[in-house]
């Protein structure tokens, strides 16, 4: 098990009694059947159906919080304050770093054991209570965050033993989310990419909650089968020397674009958006004199 202790992340506290309701209409996720301990990822689209933001939330006894990239709190506390007329919604936001987040093989650790995937706990009390998350941030693996969004995030008091984990380092953890096909909003994906090209569906998307700003794409996309671009995993047979992101080449036709790299031994790692043609598995591409296979 890796321990990476800084990992920083954004945060959007939602509270008041219309925030359930206001939520589900403006992101994939089915927000009206959370109840609280759980845990969903949701893409917040904006009027094209397009990606404005890509969160989890957590269900608390008195708030939504939406935890996403850094930088991206105001962006999409902007974006949902613009559609708040009469509803009952307060925001608070904050971007900082998380106190930890941990991935990789199983452990017999009971705090970790109690968090199962798409929920989670709070443990403690008072200003060093924290919340432990299981949804894949950065990959699978649990998130570790002040309870109160007030506190700092170094006055947490862990529920385990740091000491029996590894100490991750930025590579490492880059490493686990690209092979985990894990996309950062901002560099996997932007104000210009589909849902359905993030191959997320299952995880953030759901396909019966009703209405929602940008639903009228998704369920377009839904019916006809298919988006012409994919998120996918490539090997690389070096690191390119084209700084990202990068074009990503069939034979002379362009096909798309490298966004991610992720250095390792023995596979470096990356992820590209590619035309749906060239999205089959074992499909050989090129970025400059780098080959690349897609996984």
């Amino acid at each position: 098990m890796h321990y990476y202790p800084a990992l920083p992340v954004g945060r959007l506290i939602l509270s008041g009694a219309d925030r359930v309701k206001f939520l589900h209409n403006f992101c994939t996720a089915d927000i009206k059947r959370m109840q609280v301990g759980d845990l969903r990822e949701a893409f917040v689209l904006n009027l094209k159906g397009k990606l404005h933001g890509h969160v989890h939330v957590f269900c608390r006894e008195e708030s939504l919080e939406l935890i996403s990239w850094p930088n991206q709190t105001e962006i999409l506390r902007t974006h949902l304050d613009r559609f708040l007329i009469r509803e009952k919604v307060a925001f608070h936001s904050a971007d900082l770093v998380g106190t930890g987040f941990l991935f990789g093989s199983t452990t017999d650790s009971a705090p970790l054991e109690a968090v199962p995937l798409g929920s989670w706990r709070q443990f403690g009390n008072g200003e060093a209570a924290c919340l432990i998350a299981a949804g894949e941030f950065c990959g699978p693996g649990w998130l570790v965050l002040p309870s109160d969004p007030r506190a700092a995030a170094g006055a947490v008091s862990l529920p385990f033993d740091v000491s029996r984990f590894q100490v991750a380092s930025e590579s490492q953890l880059e490493h686990w989310r690209v092979s985990h096909a894990c996309p950062r909003f901002g560099v996997d994906s932007s104000d210009e990419t589909l849902p359905q090209e993030l191959q997320r569906d299952e995880k953030a998307i759901s396909f019966d909650k009703g209405c929602y700003l940008g639903q009228e794409t998704v369920a377009r996309i839904d019916s006809l089968g298919h988006v012409n671009r994919l998120l996918v995993k490539v090997s690389l047979s070096a690191i390119p020397a084209a700084t990202l992101p990068a074009e990503i080449r069939s034979q002379e036709a362009v096909v798309g674009t490298l966004t991610s790299i992720a250095p390792a031994d023995p596979q470096t790692l990356g992820l590209a958006t590619v035309k749906r043609s060239a999205a089959k598995s074992g499909q050989r591409l090129s970025c400059g004199e780098v080959e690349l296979v897609v996984l």
